[in-house]
């Protein structure tokens, strides 16, 4: 019996270079024919030499079985002699319900949490990260590329959905803002710090330079003209001794720091903070001015011009030699290969989130995937052939099978009750 097992297995040579050549339908086809052909043989042989009866019988089983099998092979791609049998012609049938049932089977087994993270586990994403930038790429050359895509990433971007995102972005915080209470406190860092003299310092000197300058005489003396009663008759004199008077005062707060005029702008500085922490309309004055700010169109011209101004130096810059963006991002990534290589608690943080956010992906695209193959498969015109293409050979294959295997039940059965039983005188 060991002889059928192997004359019917795929691995046999000669039925497996069939299978190559395409033709191992021809040989189970050309099986069924001999079976035929050796059981007419035998049937008329039997009645004059008794021993065919044992060739009669197997032949006969043979062909019972060879056709049974070529009914049911063939029924599954179409219906057997062009004759609509119920249950036939089944793949095309039940294409809908193979095409569904497909995509489910493939989620359910193969896109299920615990399958997939049986590949996760095996991954380690750190490794993966520090190979693919220190030896398929190098931190200059990825910087290099990941810089050179910036400006086509900016231009894509919608500008005006741009512009939107930020002015609504930055009216959002500046009208989260205390603008009362920022300002007391701007001008109280200034008073800690003394920059509120330093500030008083640089009006003084502009002041002085414009002081000295002969045109001021000629203004001043101008307005006075302009402004002289009848009998005040202009002075070239009364204009010179103005303008002395405000170099000389000018000059004494530069050179004084305990000068009257310093001590009484802090005090106008202190009061000023005092009142914007406590008087209601100092509170409301600058809660006007900030919403009169945002109300302005210069506001939103200001939004989009920030846009315009951001991507022109982001662009100027990856075009210049040595651009800053670039060095900042191939600092950036060594920095991170060192770390992924050293920090073992970098390393379990990044597998993990890595890892979580791989399965959070593939779990929410599941459906997404089911639909797709349950509505590629079902647009397929010529699904019988698709098939019969992939297993047709093993189905040709389960023809022969069932051609020797009936074959051999049926030289059993002869045997048994045609030979042994009577033999035996049991029949």
């Amino acid at each position: 019996m060991r002889f059928f097992p192997y004359l019917c297995c795929s691995k046999n040579h000669f039925f497996s270079d069939m299978a190559k050549k395409g033709d191992i339908r021809y040989a189970a086809t050309g099986m069924l024919l001999v079976a035929m052909v050796v059981f007419i043989i035998a049937r008329i042989l039997e009645h004059s030499y008794p021993a065919m009866g044992y060739i009669r019988a197997f032949a006969e089983a043979a062909m019972v079985g060879g056709l049974a099998d070529w009914f049911a092979v063939v029924a599954l791609f179409q219906h057997p002699l062009g004759i609509p049998i119920p249950h036939t012609n089944l793949i095309k049938l039940k294409q809908a319900d193979f095409a569904a049932g497909l995509g489910h089977f493939v989620v359910e087994n193969f896109l299920n949490e615990q399958s997939i993270m049986v590949h996760l586990d095996k991954v380690r994403f750190s490794d993966e990260i520090v190979e693919f930038i220190t030896k398929q790429q190098s931190p200059r050359k990825l910087a290099r590329q990941l810089a050179q895509h910036v400006p086509s990433v900016l231009d894509n971007l919608d500008d005006e959905e741009t512009n939107k995102f930020i002015e609504s972005n930055l009216r959002g915080v500046i009208e989260n803002i205390d603008s009362a209470n920022i300002l007391s406190k701007m001008l109280e860092y200034l008073i800690e710090k003394d920059l509120h003299q330093h500030l008083l310092a640089d009006i003084l000197d502009i002041a002085d330079q414009y002081v000295h300058q002969e045109v001021v005489e000629t203004r001043i003396l101008e307005e006075i003209r302009k402004q002289r009663e009848w009998y005040w008759p202009p002075s070239q004199m009364i204009t010179e001794k103005i303008v002395d008077v405000l170099r000389t005062q000018i000059s004494d707060i530069q050179g004084n720091p305990d000068h009257e005029m310093r001590y009484k702008l802090n005090g106008f500085i202190e009061n000023f903070i005092d009142q914007l922490k406590n008087s209601p309309d100092y509170q409301k004055a600058a809660e006007n001015i900030k919403l009169s700010l945002l109300n302005n169109t210069a506001f939103a011209t200001y939004s989009q011009q920030v846009w315009s101004d951001v991507k022109k130096v982001i662009e100027r810059d990856i075009a210049s030699e040595g651009s800053r963006i670039e060095r900042s991002l191939e600092k950036a990534l060594t920095y991170m290969t060192d770390k992924l290589q050293t920090d073992t608690r970098l390393q379990d943080l990044i597998n993990q989130t890595l890892k979580r956010e791989a399965l959070y992906a593939i779990c929410d695209m599941r459906e997404e995937i089911a639909g797709h193959i349950s509505q590629t498969v079902a647009g397929w015109t010529d699904i019988a052939d698709r098939i019969n293409q992939e297993v047709g050979n093993d189905l040709q294959f389960i023809r022969i099978n069932g051609t020797l295997v009936g074959g051999s039940i049926g030289l059993l059965l002869y045997t048994i009750f045609e030979k042994l039983l009577p033999y035996l005188g049991v029949l």
